[in-house]
């Protein structure tokens, strides 16, 4: 499973995550994108990925967390 994060350092509240992917991103009251989940689940990982790419700030990143075995 991917981990995502979402730098509030570096986030501008574009939105565009939230409009992209609304079941994964919201935009919360201080105008940042905020992760729902701390993992993205697998159905969604090709869409997260986009997501990410398509970040105008490069504020979400997505990484590998392992298997966990």
């Amino acid at each position: 499973m991917a981990r995502i994060h979402v730098d509030p350092a570096i986030c501008q509240g574009y939105g565009q995550c939230n409009s992209l992917l609304p079941a994964l991103f919201e935009i919360d009251d201080d105008g940042t994108a905020r992760a729902l989940a701390p993992e993205v689940p697998p159905e969604l990982l090709a869409e997260a990925v986009v997501v990410a790419d398509s970040c105008p700030t490069g504020a979400i990143t997505l990484a590998d967390s392992g298997s966990g075995d």
